[in-house]
């Protein structure tokens, strides 16, 4: 999920999570997220709305990801 200006991330998160688990039928416990490495409110956010495990959140920094 991406955005050009603001947002908010838990909107953001809770219709990433409904599209591809409602919307798409995948696999809750198939699904693994990404992160910014300093996103700690992101990665909390996470844990909050799909229930997702810090083991299926991957923290990936500046010079590893496609969007920085």
């Amino acid at each position: 999920n991406f955005s050009f200006g603001d947002y908010f991330k838990e909107e953001a998160i809770d219709a990433a999570w409904t599209l591809v688990t409602r919307n798409f039928g995948l696999a809750k416990d198939r699904l693994t997220v990404t992160v910014y490495h300093t996103d700690d409110e992101a990665a909390a956010l996470w844990k909050k709305i799909a229930g997702i495990s810090d083991s299926r959140i991957i923290r990936i920094p500046t010079n590893d990801n496609f969007w920085a």
